[in-house]
């Protein structure tokens, strides 16, 4: 069945609207009584069309199925923006995997630097859309939310207000660290942050800089891993050692 997050509207009905609904009526065909599976207030629901009312699709919630699908942990990803497209693939991907939340930021290697708020604005709106098309995909009870860029400093400061407001173990892979590995986290926690370097790395005063504040670096083996590989990797290891790569029913 097809999966939709759904809202009540200022009527008090439960509806499929904006694009959804265009998607729904004019690319998968669906009429009254159809039945869908419903994520409304972040839990899940097997649904059915009641009426098409022109712009959107009033619903019947049905039964909740009960399926826990998020995970137990909360994983924040503080991304360096890469080159091309990647970003998308960076996004899709970790969203699939269960994270919570992304947020992209430059520094000093960083080859992608987005200066213009207009443009910013057009690449969040599109980062929004791939993690919500992600979350339907991978049957999630969330969109994750793509956070504004943040500069390296700011990233740093927003850091420190984390750790300030909650237990939170924070987790920098970097290709020189020859000691730590991912063995170290502390898996017990609830609430992890992953922050990923660019193409060439962090400079060495970043990786002092975030050493200062709590920050974890840890290597991932004897190969050099690409950027876009980093968070993966990392966030497939705390979901498995948080065991969240279980079916939870």
């Amino acid at each position: 069945m097809n999966r939709f997050f759904v809202d009540r509207n200022t009527n008090n009905e439960i509806i499929i609207s904006g694009e959804d609904y265009k998607h729904a009526k004019k690319v998968l065909r669906l009429n009254s009584k159809d039945e869908v599976y419903v994520v409304f207030e972040n839990k899940e629901f097997t649904g059915a069309i009641n009426e098409d009312k022109g712009d959107y699709f009033t619903l019947e919630l049905k039964k909740e199925t009960g399926i826990e699908r998020e995970p137990n942990v909360s994983i924040h990803i503080y991304q360096s923006l890469p080159k091309s497209n990647k970003m998308d693939f960076i996004i899709q991907k970790n969203v699939e995997l269960g994270i919570k939340k992304i947020t992209p930021i430059t520094s000093n290697r960083s080859l992608i630097k987005i200066k213009n708020k207009k443009r910013e604005s057009k690449k969040l709106d599109r980062w929004n859309k791939i993690s919500e098309e992600a979350a339907k995909q991978s049957m999630r009870n969330i969109i994750p939310k793509v956070n504004n860029v943040l500069s390296f400093k700011e990233m740093i400061d927003k850091i420190k207000e984390q750790k300030k407001e909650q237990e939170i173990e924070v987790v920098v892979p970097y290709e020189n660290e020859e000691v730590k590995s991912a063995e170290e986290i502390n898996f017990c926690k609830r609430n992890f942050a992953l922050i990923v370097g660019p193409e060439g790395g962090f400079e060495e005063y970043e990786i002092n800089q975030l050493v200062e504040i709590g920050v974890i670096p840890v290597t991932l083996g004897p190969r050099i891993l690409r950027s876009e590989t980093a968070a993966l990797i990392l966030s497939t290891v705390i979901l498995y050692e948080t065991k969240n790569m279980r079916r939870k029913i």
